[in-house]
């Protein structure tokens, strides 16, 4: 959701992708964050950082849940 007022635009998460509506600039934007979250989140991991990399996943998770996606089983999997 706040990605979405932030940019102008609509994202559905729908199993392991996500839809994102929206003008071209505003729809490349929204999938650069998004997978810069996704890379930061498994970064975090990496690092031995957990809770941290949970709470970049669980602001993926926010996206409206047409399904879900990878980032429930991370933080599933991560104790969060």
């Amino acid at each position: 959701a706040h990605l979405e007022r932030r940019l102008g635009v609509l994202a559905n998460a729908n199993g392991n992708c996500v839809v994102v509506r929206g003008t071209p600039e505003a729809s490349e934007q929204a999938r650069r964050v998004l997978e810069a979250l996704y890379e930061r989140g498994r970064a975090l991991e990496a690092l031995g950082r957990p809770a941290e990399a949970v709470a970049v996943y669980r602001e993926l998770l926010a996206l409206p849940p047409q399904g879900r996606w990878d980032a429930a089983e991370r933080v599933a999997r991560l104790g969060g």
